[in-house]
């Protein structure tokens, strides 16, 4: 008989109270996951940006993998197929930053090609006629 008499006076004990605190509840719990799966969103969107921004060396390896005879001394110019690579790999390289990765790639991959002549492989570019906008070799400063 007094849960009556309370529910009359206490507004806590109402049904349209209960039933806007149990709206409020969920519309805070679906807030709550709304925000956290946005939160998510933006996180996976920047890893994905920040790694599409990582220049790919081993990407990179395969288009210019028939200019290997040419840089190695065998041959009077590159091939067709080398060339043909130096324009793929130049659809590769988007930002200054994929140059300097690009240049840094082919650095370390000179130091270990046995017979790698840095002659033949800075006049790649020219002789194929792309602009790279770097020099493939040993001894390129890729900061430039």
């Amino acid at each position: 008989m007094y849960k009556y008499r309370d529910a009359l006076f206490d507004p806590s004990y109402s049904s349209i109270s209960k039933s806007k605190q149990i709206l409020e509840a969920k519309f805070i719990k679906i807030a709550s996951d709304k925000m956290k799966m946005f939160v998510v969103f933006v996180t996976l969107l920047v890893v994905l940006v920040q790694t599409e921004a990582v220049f790919n060396c081993a990407k990179a390896e395969s288009p210019v993998s028939p200019c290997l005879l040419y840089v190695i001394g065998f041959g009077s110019a590159p091939s067709m197929w080398c060339c043909e690579g130096l324009k793929q790999l130049n659809a590769l390289i988007l930002t200054q930053e994929d140059r300097r990765a690009a240049c840094e790639c082919y650095k370390q991959a000179a130091t270990q090609i046995p017979n790698f002549k840095d002659d033949l492989a800075t006049s790649l570019p020219q002789k194929c006629g792309v602009d790279v906008q770097f020099q493939f070799g040993k001894n390129v400063n890729c900061n430039k």
